[in-house]
């Protein structure tokens, strides 16, 4: 069975990088792997909201 990426299907990203996020962010950190270099971060909660949403850096090994 294939989980669900919680990436954008669009990235050409390593494989690594879906298979160490599953489906929840988790922690926030720096992943690298082949030269990508992903940044997991959360947005700060809202006052009334303390559920984080999640933001994703992606630099690829070509550095764009």
């Amino acid at each position: 069975m294939i989980e669900k990426s919680i990436l954008p299907p669009g990235w050409q990203v390593p494989q690594e990088f879906r298979t160490r996020l599953g489906t929840s962010v988790g922690c926030q950190r720096p992943m690298l792997a082949d030269g990508h270099l992903l940044l997991v971060l959360h947005a700060p909660p809202k006052p009334e909201n303390q559920v984080r949403v999640d933001r994703f850096f992606w630099r690829t090994s070509d550095g764009t």
